[in-house]
């Protein structure tokens, strides 16, 4: 048998992100890395409006803020964005549910942009077991 083993440099890395109980919106260290991430940078969300099934976000990166983004945040070696009012606004029970984002990139029209996918499972009280 001929192998060919793989290389953990060839893995694609897997873009995530989670709404903490506070209702921030962090990021993993891979997902920071990837999409190049700092506090100089600012983000910017948008729905889908000609699809209104569509739960996705969809993340624009700045490097200028506007009056519709919001700050990246730096907290030791994460990074957040303080989304709590707007996720409450988008009826988002993040206290209730664990809620979080699969991250894939898009590139359209010479823009890039990332849709974040929404899954959600009900939140374990702190010290109940998971089975």
């Amino acid at each position: 048998m001929d192998f060919k083993f793989i290389s953990p440099v060839n893995s694609t890395v897997k873009l995530k992100a989670t709404i903490h109980r506070t209702g921030k919106l962090g990021f993993t260290l891979d997902t920071i890395k990837e999409l190049q991430l700092d506090s100089t940078k600012w983000v910017k969300f948008a729905l889908n409006n000609s699809d209104k099934n569509d739960k996705s976000l969809y993340m624009f990166i700045l490097t200028e803020a506007d009056n519709e983004s919001f700050p990246v945040i730096k907290a030791g070696h994460y990074l957040y964005i303080n989304t709590t009012s707007t996720f409450e606004n988008m009826d988002l029970d993040f206290k209730k549910n664990r809620i979080f984002f699969t991250i894939i990139e898009i590139n359209e029209n010479n823009q890039k942009y990332y849709k974040l996918i929404r899954k959600e499972s009900e939140r374990k009280e702190r010290g109940q077991k998971k089975f």
